[in-house]
């Protein structure tokens, strides 16, 4: 189960930084600031409150019998965690608050989350259907 959690955390993780890297495409951002200013403060975020709130149990992970369920839990996890990131970035960058940016990352990276989380659900159960 460790193994599994493992893969999560890692592609959850992937998740933030394949946006960045999207958003360094449209905007020629470089990549050391675009890491600091945007994909640690969702990754770190995500990491730091996603588990008090279900993200990584065994009924989150695994259950594709419940999907709309789950990813209704997962969405809402990710707005939560979502919201405090672009709290923390704006606080860290001393920046103000760019209403296009919130709606197109939070957007963008919940639309990424799920994919993902789908793909890795769906693998582990036909892994452990064997």
């Amino acid at each position: 189960m460790v193994r599994i959690i493992a893969i999560v955390v890692f592609g959850d993780l992937s998740v933030f930084l394949a946006f960045v890297l999207f958003g360094m495409a449209e905007h020629g951002a470089g990549m050391n600031q675009a890491i600091l200013r945007t994909a640690l403060p969702f990754g770190i975020s995500w990491i730091a409150i996603s588990p008090w709130l279900g993200a990584y149990k065994e009924s989150t992970l695994f259950d594709s019998k419940h999907l709309a369920k789950t990813l209704y839990k997962l969405s809402l996890i990710w707005l939560i965690c979502g919201a405090v990131a672009l709290v923390a970035r704006d606080l860290l960058t001393d920046r103000s608050f760019i209403v296009a940016f919130a709606v197109v990352s939070i957007l963008t990276q919940w639309f990424l989350l799920i994919i993902w989380r789908c793909v890795i659900m769906l693998a582990a159960v036909r892994l452990f259907k064997r």
